[in-house]
């Protein structure tokens, strides 16, 4: 058990340091679905109108990266490449920085707010880019593990899914 732990380990930090530092230019434009919102019992509790738009900004790497829901509820954030972490940012404009990792068509944040966790998921296909955001609660977690050489493990059950499939608009 411990070696596989090792592995998946050294494994995610070989991912890290090889993850992509930019998108390439096939994600930009205009994109738009519906948003469903999911409780934790799986249930959606109220689908919106959504869409994400993307453009460089200057021929630089730097990105705009503008999420619309419910055509009024507007936020316009910025995708850039930070080269002394190695790693994409994205700004909200308001003194919140997130990190980003491209790997592949997938560009995945993870990060704590507000007593949880929030992971956003954006995955490009095509003409079609699916986005997914899970929420846990860092109150509500199962222990197991942790004695006879089994490595403890706290999960943390999902308490908000969400889910948009955009595609693409002239």
């Amino acid at each position: 058990m411990k070696k596989l732990l090792i592995v998946l380990i050294v494994s995610c930090c070989y991912l890290t340091v090889n993850a992509q530092r930019t998108l390439d230019t096939s994600w930009h434009g205009h994109w738009q679905g519906k948003l469903n919102i999911y409780n934790a019992k799986g249930e959606v509790q109220q689908q919106i109108p959504m869409q994400l738009n993307i453009q460089p900004v200057n021929g630089s790497d730097t990105l705009t990266w503008q999420l619309v829901y419910n055509t009024k509820d507007v936020r316009n954030y910025t995708l850039y490449s930070d080269t002394t972490k190695k790693q994409l940012l994205i700004d909200e404009h308001n003194g919140i920085l997130l990190a980003a990792a491209l790997y592949n068509n997938r560009l995945v944040s993870w990060f704590q707010v507000e007593g949880g966790m929030l992971q956003s998921t954006y995955t490009k296909t095509g003409n079609t880019i699916t986005m997914e955001i899970m929420y846990s609660s860092l109150t509500q977690k199962i222990v197991s593990g942790g004695s006879n050489n089994i490595p403890e493990v706290i999960a943390f059950p999902i308490n908000s899914y969400q889910f948009a499939s955009l595609s693409r608009i002239p």
